[in-house]
């Protein structure tokens, strides 16, 4: 939810929730820094099942001097557009696996949003890559937000919304060219395997001789036994 207003010159702002009976300052929920002209903004979250929908707000000004700044509550203020009741739900998946060195992989994430309201934006979205090479980001739809870099920013999302699609391409570190085609082909003939075969990006990764594999190379380049 987006809290904006108005409070001293470079004041520090934080915003609580009220509480029954008219209790100011239940539940801390943010702090923000107005600007030099006094105007503040930024999101917040209700905790879930909040039913008053109240907030209220201190500012303290900045110490300059004497004397110093000093903050009271505001008057408490009604506020729609809640996130109570939401669930942000973000999946990711890989377009192959097992993967080997220099290959593009194209991952896919979707940002999926179940609330009985609208959710705080933006959503932020980062994708980190480990042991590889980023590549590139977009988002389907387009108009779902913007991207720079590795991060996705994405507009309020609403009830009943198609997921948005996050299409991630990386290249996995490693070799390139001719090598990678011939370690791949001969993982996929099974002359050789991967020595931590249940974690296929490890860094400690390396490859091994089948038996398949060691009873080619007995037999020679023309097939026949050394």
């Amino acid at each position: 939810m987006k809290v904006t207003g108005t409070a001293p010159a470079n004041a520090l702002v934080q915003v609580f929730t009220v509480g029954a009976g008219g209790h100011q300052g239940e539940t801390y929920l943010g702090a923000f820094t107005a600007t030099a002209a006094g105007a503040f903004t930024g999101n917040v979250e209700l905790p879930s099942g909040y039913a008053l929908n109240r907030l209220t707000a201190t500012a303290t000004p900045p110490n300059t001097g004497t004397p110093v700044g000093t903050s009271e509550f505001t008057p408490d203020v009604a506020v729609t557009g809640t996130c109570s009741g939401g669930d942000l739900s973000v999946t990711k998946t890989a377009s192959q696996t097992p993967r080997v060195d220099g290959d593009v992989v194209t991952w896919t994430v979707n940002v999926a949003w179940s609330g009985t309201t609208q959710n705080s934006a933006p959503i932020t979205v980062t994708d980190t890559v480990g042991s590889g090479t980023f590549t590139s980001m977009s988002l389907t739809p387009a108009s779902a937000g913007t991207v720079t870099g590795n991060v996705a920013e994405l507009k309020a999302m609403t009830p009943g919304q198609a997921p948005v699609k996050i299409t991630v391409t990386t290249k996995v570190a490693g070799y390139d060219g001719q090598l990678n085609k011939v370690v791949r082909k001969l993982l996929a003939d099974r002359m050789i395997e991967y020595t931590i075969p249940e974690k296929p990006q490890s860094r400690h990764q390396k490859y091994r001789l089948t038996g398949q594999g060691r009873a080619a190379l007995a037999k020679g380049p023309r097939g026949d036994a050394l």
